[in-house]
């Protein structure tokens, strides 16, 4: 005898109420229906915010009550670092005899780096920075991206990308360097230091030698920049 499957349950939602409650004021109320007719819908939404709980509020959801935030990505120490790290990592291989495409595959978690910076990698992919190909989901390797080596090269890229529900909204106009992500560090551990605060993360070692003219041989994996 086949087993019975379960039905699955569905949260019913409350557009339905809303829509209905919309039409009902249209109808019966004298003042959203002439405000409606001048393209004024001001009076409507004043209405249904008295009326429902929560309409109206653009932290939340009026359906399902989940955030509505958009979250602002900003390219910096952190990301910078990561790429400097795969890069070296690929320009080591690459001097071996490897192919670039083989060796510009990256296994970050085995990257000889610190914590903070193998954990940027989901930043710099949101940024475009990086990419983890499709055949290789979970594995923990990842490609350094078009964007992210014209960064090496010294090369400007959008600066913040904006998501919303790990849906990319859009990206900055304004734009970023290595150059200045760099000094921005530097600036930071400078001003600390003259204050004789404690520094926690020092990197100026390990960005003092980077030259973009380093990196202009490499090439970038081929995306759709829009669509990481």
């Amino acid at each position: 005898m086949a087993r019975k499957t379960k039905e699955r349950e569905y949260y019913g939602g409350r557009i339905k109420g809303l829509a209905e409650l919309a039409c009902k004021l249209v109808l019966t109320d004298p003042a959203v229906a002439s405000d409606a007719r001048d393209g004024d819908y001001s009076t409507l939404h004043a209405r249904l915010a008295a009326a429902l709980p929560g309409y109206g509020r653009r932290g939340e959801c009026f359906n399902c009550t989940g955030s509505m935030a958009i979250a602002v990505y900003t390219a910096g120490i952190s990301e910078a670092l990561l790429l400097l790290a795969m890069a070296r990592l690929v320009r080591g291989a690459t001097a071996k005899g490897t192919a670039f495409t083989e060796a510009n595959l990256v296994h970050v978690p085995t990257l000889a780096t610190t914590d903070a910076t193998r954990h940027a990698v989901t930043r710099a992919s949101y940024l475009g920075l990086v990419k983890q190909p499709d055949t290789k989901r979970g594995s923990g390797y990842w490609v350094i991206t078009h964007w992210g080596w014209k960064l090496l090269h010294g090369e400007p890229v959008p600066a913040q990308a904006r998501y919303w529900r790990g849906k990319l909204m859009g990206r900055s106009e304004g734009t970023t360097t290595l150059s200045v992500m760099f000094k921005t560090h530097t600036d930071l551990i400078e001003r600390a230091l003259a204050r004789r605060a404690q520094v926690k993360s020092d990197y100026r070692a390990v960005i003092r030698d980077w030259n973009p003219n380093d990196w202009v041989g490499f090439g970038g994996y081929i995306q759709d920049e829009l669509g990481v």
